[in-house]
């Protein structure tokens, strides 16, 4: 006696090729990012929570940004070396404008902490200049 294998239906068909698909996009390589990145965003920091925006950029790139909150917040804009995080600006504020290049290949993050009982609302943007 034969035993036949049963014909796969175009619905079997069509499942097994999007598995197939989907296997392939997770091991996609990112290309390298080099378009300028710009933010703007109106958001609310509970109490003892933080808010980051972080992005890849280049050295050379150099960029401005500008917030201002309902109440001070630990405000600063740092990269990762490692294990460390090294500040480039570090203040507590309410609001507060400023630019910064970028001196490293590697991301960079704007980044509000707040310490306070109460939640803070935060409008801020930032955008690459040069």
């Amino acid at each position: 006696m034969k035993i036949l294998s049963p014909r796969p239906t175009l619905p079997s068909l069509l499942l097994g090729s999007t598995a197939l698909l989907a296997g392939c996009a997770e091991q996609a390589v990112q290309p390298e990012t080099t378009a300028s990145y710009s933010n703007a965003r109106q958001l609310v920091i509970a109490p003892m929570k933080m808010a980051e925006d972080c992005f890849p950029s280049q050295p050379g790139y150099q960029y401005r940004y500008q917030f201002s909150a309902s109440k001070k917040l630990d405000f600063n804009v740092h990269y990762h070396v490692g294990s460390k995080m090294l500040n480039l600006v570090e203040e507590r504020t309410q609001q507060k404008t400023g630019e910064f290049e970028i001196t490293l290949d590697r991301p960079y993050c704007l980044m509000w902490h707040n310490h306070g009982s109460d939640s803070v609302e935060l409008d801020y943007q930032i955008s690459q200049i040069r």
